[in-house]
């Protein structure tokens, strides 16, 4: 094993300690390559006790170390590159650990203490920094309610949800490598893989994708925004933003029509220049409108002060691939959706923190717009009521502190410091709206990326996090 390797255990609770669990996490370059790993179990981060803790143990070797717990360095896998291409390079690590739960509070406080060990280097983003897979679905210890939100845990990153028509089960995304995609019983509040699971079912519809280069790898695999179009016969499309193995729209066939959905993969839209889509939309006609925020050499922080740096781009059956609609530069171009005539879509504009309608027919200005929203807004989805629902983080609050205006934007400290959320929802005729649901920080939940009603409670997912949540919606006209 090479050296300065640092391998940390976080908590899990008592009844499932010593299990083999695999996480993935981003590693801050060092003088030799790797400075520390960060492993996340249910909300509770682990921080690194230093630099050399598992340095040039065998595999199988174990350390202990007063007050940490016990480490074993199991396996380290180099991966090429993250799930987008600004993400930074990927390993993947197995640990065999065991935790002693009581310990977790006298390691932070050690930690805070310590002048020469940086905090902040270790306590990075969710999902920048780490991505774990659970097998734990359901009834985990620190799964508890929080005010007026219980937890579905155990979900991996589901920054993305969608109702499968007709039913009671949602399709969450896994932003995160191995998540895949999942399906979620919204009465059981319980989930199970949906895709690729066992057997990932693939039949290519070469008269509408047959420029498609063939099923995604399965074991590389990131699902991203989400697009869901019923059909008949308790047949729905589904769309989704895929990363891993490459950047493309993924289609799937969604069969409601058994005791619980099964998806089988049936075309691809590839994106330009592997440049990766953020959302999509989708149209009667099987055209589908996708965000790619960050064009080549775009960054957040010019996206966050206003630099034009994505837009929309359009394809329909027949196209040779997507093109960009031009009058659509935005700064973060984000969700997306289309009204209920086809006539107009809406993009949420992260950069420039509002959410605009434009005219299908002419969108090279602006129709509408809402005013400044307090928060960034992210994914957006038509609600039962016709109105347009969008969610996010808020832009200012005194903990984390002001997003709006800065020159530059951290991306790992936004994700580390939970911040209070809103889910708003907005009037697509006037663009005026009103919040469905909100939220103080939550220690255990954050990185909030959109909400969805189900009948009376509304459903919130997350980039980076190990849960969705659900909780009751605010009457609101």
């Amino acid at each position: 094993m090479s050296s300065h390797i640092t391998a940390v255990c976080a908590q899990l609770q008592s009844i499932i300690n010593k299990r083999l669990v695999t996480a993935t996490g981003r590693f801050s370059p060092g003088p030799e390559g790797i400075d520390d790993i960060i492993i996340q179990v249910n909300g509770d981060s682990g921080l690194s006790p230093g630099l050399d803790h598992c340095t040039e143990l065998a595999s199988g070797e174990t350390e202990s170390i007063a007050g940490f717990g016990t480490y074993c360095c199991k396996e380290i896998e180099p991966v090429e590159k993250g799930p987008f291409s600004w993400w930074p390079s990927i390993r993947r690590v197995k640990l065999y650990y065991t935790w002693v739960i009581q310990k977790l509070k006298r390691q932070f406080k050690m930690m805070q203490s310590n002048p020469g060990f940086s905090i902040v280097r270790v306590l990075l983003p969710v999902l920048v920094l780490l991505l774990f897979t659970s097998t734990i679905h359901a009834g985990d210890d620190d799964c508890g309610a929080v005010g007026d939100y219980g937890f579905v845990c155990g979900i991996n990153s589901a920054e993305d949800l969608v109702l499968v028509p007709g039913t009671k089960w949602l399709i969450a995304s896994g932003m995160a490598p191995g998540a895949s995609i999942m399906l979620i019983d919204t009465q059981e509040k319980s989930w199970s893989t949906l895709y690729p699971a066992d057997a990932p079912r693939a039949v290519q519809n070469m008269a509408t994708y047959g420029a498609c280069p063939g099923s995604p790898d399965p074991n590389n695999f990131v699902s991203h925004g989400l697009n869901i179009r019923a059909g008949k016969d308790g047949h729905s499309t589904l769309y989704v933003v895929g990363h891993g193995g490459r950047e493309a729209i993924e289609v799937f066939d969604v069969d409601a029509s058994g005791a619980k959905p099964a998806l089988t993969w049936t075309g691809c839209v590839m994106t330009p220049d592997g440049m990766a889509a953020n959302s999509v939309a989708s149209l009667s006609d099987g055209s589908l409108l996708a965000t790619i925020p960050l064009q080549t050499g775009r960054d957040i922080s010019e996206a966050l002060t206003g630099g034009l740096t994505g837009g929309v781009y359009q394809w329909s059956p027949g196209d040779s691939g997507f093109e960009m609609i031009q009058g659509t530069e935005l700064p973060y171009a984000n969700g997306i959706e289309v009204s209920a005539d086809e006539k107009e879509f809406f993009v949420a504009v992260s950069g420039g923190f509002n959410v605009v309608a434009y005219s299908r027919s002419n969108p090279t200005t602006q129709l509408r717009t809402t005013a400044p929203l307090t928060f960034i807004p992210d994914n957006l989805h038509m609600g039962s009521d016709g109105r347009l629902i969008t969610a996010g983080l808020v832009t200012d609050d005194p903990v984390c502190g002001n997003l709006q205006g800065a020159e530059e934007f951290d991306l790992e400290k936004f994700a580390s410091c939970p911040r209070p959320f809103v889910v708003r929802a907005i009037d697509p005729a006037t663009m005026e709206g009103t919040d469905i649901a909100t939220s103080a920080a939550i220690e255990t939940f954050s990185n909030i990326t959109m909400g969805l009603q189900v009948g009376d409670e509304i459903w919130i997912g997350t980039f980076a996090g190990d849960r969705v949540a659900y909780g009751p919606l605010k009457v609101s006209q």
